[in-house]
């Protein structure tokens, strides 16, 4: 770790600052890879500046960059940024802070960005963040496929940001909030659709499509 002398902004422009490409610029070999340490302090810490203050440090980049870059760090099959927030080897209160403030990623950037197309119905018309936001609890590590997920110490605080964006005025974010609670359901199921029923007790006016994927997310029911 003493090693890794790579600052915040250094890391920042590595992450989000190239071209759109498909396939995207981190699939190449001719970049120099800056990603932090596996399961370190440093990656924690660069997960929590990011998701506490996302809109300072995204809003110069497209929906196209932004798409590229939180791939890279939420999907474990492009990188391990996320695993510093799921491995007890990073002091719990650090991992708490980032699971909670990821949020943020949808209150600030998703909630302004997306449009308000339903993706488990594939509606056409989607920006190139609308994707990566109903997937969002699929494709990072902590997904509920994990049987041992509800034993995590982060486990409350991610319950925690997927029931805050239930309550974001915005379809795209409320569904990918069912969508993550949906997954954990098939084992946290009591509390899960606690969640769930006080959000549709006090929802007004919510389109009757993603009312009927809530029901569906109440029993795991998703996909």
């Amino acid at each position: 770790m003493e090693d890794y002398t790579t600052t915040f902004d250094q890391w920042l422009s590595w992450v989000f600052d190239h071209p759109v490409a498909d396939p995207a610029w981190y699939w190449g070999d001719d970049y120099q890879w800056l990603e932090p340490p596996e399961c370190s302090e440093i990656a924690a810490h660069f997960l929590n500046q990011l998701f506490e203050s996302p809109a300072l440090y995204l809003d110069q980049y497209s929906d196209g960059q932004l798409n590229q870059g939180l791939q890279l760090i939420i999907d474990p099959g492009i990188s391990s940024h996320f695993f510093a927030l799921l491995d007890d080897r990073v002091p719990a209160d650090k991992r708490i802070r980032g699971m909670r403030a990821t949020y943020n990623i949808f209150s600030s950037i998703f909630a302004h960005r997306c449009t308000a197309h339903l993706g488990h119905r594939n509606e056409m018309g989607d920006s190139p963040l609308n994707t990566l936001c109903y997937m969002w609890w699929d494709i990072c590590p902590f997904n509920g496929g994990r049987k041992e997920v509800g034993a995590l110490p982060v486990s409350e605080a991610a319950k925690t940001a997927m029931e805050k964006t239930l309550y974001i005025d915005h379809d795209a974010c409320r569904e990918s909030a069912l969508h993550g609670l949906g997954h954990l359901a098939l084992y946290q199921e009591r509390e899960c659709s606690d969640i769930i029923d006080r959000f549709l007790n006090t929802a007004s006016g919510l389109r009757p499509q993603l009312a009927e994927y809530a029901k569906c997310a109440r029993k795991g029911c998703v996909q």
